[in-house]
């Protein structure tokens, strides 16, 4: 199942999807890190996200072609969202609005050079 296609020279089109996730603790060295196997699934589960802990997020996607680039940067989490920062200078920058952790999951979207993949994140309370 595809999301989203792209065309190469406009006559190509090219089909992506997510195959693996890769998740780690901000302070644990990237080589700690978990990885999530979704396989042709255009979605994925991470769970055991503790609280008052910042996360890093990796997605690598696939098409016809093989394995892309994982994508880059890491996108940084925590339970109650993204974390916005400047990822030239590493600056955290302030949350445009309060978000507010009300449901039994977070909804997180990572944007590639290609496609947009849609994240569960399940909590852990």
């Amino acid at each position: 199942m595809a999301i989203c296609t792209a065309r190469q020279n406009g006559l190509v089109a090219v089909e992506i999807s997510c195959k693996l996730i890769r998740v780690w603790e901000t302070f644990d060295n990237s080589k700690q890190a978990y990885d999530i196997d979704v396989g042709r699934a255009v979605s994925g589960i991470v769970s055991g996200i503790k609280r008052h802990s910042v996360y890093k997020m990796r997605v690598l996607g696939y098409s016809r072609g093989g394995d892309g680039a994982m994508s880059s940067p890491p996108t940084l989490f925590t339970l109650g969202g993204y974390i916005f920062y400047d990822s030239s200078s590493t600056l955290v920058l302030p949350a445009i609005s309060s978000a507010t952790v009300s449901s039994s999951y977070i909804i997180t979207i990572v944007l590639t050079k290609i496609c947009l993949y849609l994240i569960t994140i399940s909590l852990e309370i």
